[in-house]
């Protein structure tokens, strides 16, 4: 058995490149760092290349505090994201067949309070093999889904495995258009979305739906209960990393043992903190500023 981490994100570690620069990123390692930041210990479970941006990616990583005893080497390529601007919105471009697609996972025994994935992890079958064995070789309490859609993940199949593997899901307002339009609900607002999910796919038992800037809200399966939380005013930058940011905040909160309004409060003082910066996870701590 593999030491114990709070949080055990598993998937894609990639660059995200602009035209002027480039940050370390991947919603796996996003989410990771983010939770690092917050005091929660954390570990990686993903591929790199043997490459100048393989060796560059391990030297960021352990400087989030994220540990990278997982982080495995292989003989394709460091992925990279370009990431472009249009209409005040990030549009992705993901490299193909890339090293974190073949990510193997070790002996495949971790331990970890809250382990944590997105459908991006599900493009390649090794990686997606690697995945399913993960969650059937090892009895995680929770299991955190952010479907995290982009055109690479864009798959029935895919998003069917995410929904039926996750306990705490997670959707943006354009993964809740994308539910509705190819069928897996017929449901019209995202309340009545998230109850027809967890009415679906048994093994959820909460839903996260982040709304921009009308907030978020939280169904709970067991009380059958919805909780609001507004968006907080913030300077934006950017809005890379920013649900990130959300999910690491809520899962820190929630192992801290906090009512749902302050967790979901936490996630919100986050995201925001984070759209005030181009890169997904900010090197500074807020007691800093």
């Amino acid at each position: 058995m593999n030491k114990h981490f709070q949080l055990l994100a598993y998937g894609d570690l990639l660059w995200d490149t602009f035209e002027d620069a480039k940050y370390i990123g991947g919603a796996p390692f996003n989410v990771a760092a983010h939770f690092a930041f917050l005091g929660g210990t954390s570990a990686l479970i993903s591929a790199v290349g043997k490459d100048a941006l393989g060796d560059e990616a391990l030297s960021t990583v352990k400087s989030y505090d994220v540990a990278t005893d997982y982080i495995e080497r292989n003989g394709h390529s460091t992925a990279q994201m370009r990431v472009t601007i249009q209409n005040g919105e990030p549009q992705y471009a993901l490299s193909e067949d890339c090293a974190f697609d073949y990510t193997l996972g070790g002996d495949g025994s971790f331990s970890a309070d809250v382990f944590y994935f997105c459908s991006i992890s599900l493009r390649c079958s090794t990686s997606e093999a690697t995945l399913l064995r993960l969650l059937n070789n090892n009895r995680f309490s929770t299991v955190f889904c952010d479907l995290n859609l982009r055109p690479a993940s864009l798959s029935d199949k895919i998003v069917r495995t995410c929904l039926s593997n996750a306990t705490i899901l997670k959707l943006n307002r354009e993964e809740v258009f994308y539910l509705q339009r190819f069928g897996f609900t017929e449901k019209a607002t995202p309340e009545e979305v998230a109850k027809d999910i967890v009415k679906k796919y048994k093994k959820i038992k909460t839903v996260l739906i982040t709304l921009d800037s009308d907030g978020s809200i939280l169904y709970d399966a067991e009380t059958e209960s919805i909780e609001r939380q507004k968006a907080l005013p913030c300077k934006i930058v950017s809005t890379i990393g920013a649900g990130d940011a959300f999910s690491a905040a809520f899962i820190y909160s929630t192992l801290q043992g906090k009512e749902v309004s302050a967790c979901l409060q936490a996630a919100a003082e986050n995201a925001a903190f984070t759209l005030g910066y181009e890169n997904a996870v900010p090197l500074i701590r807020r007691e800093e500023l």
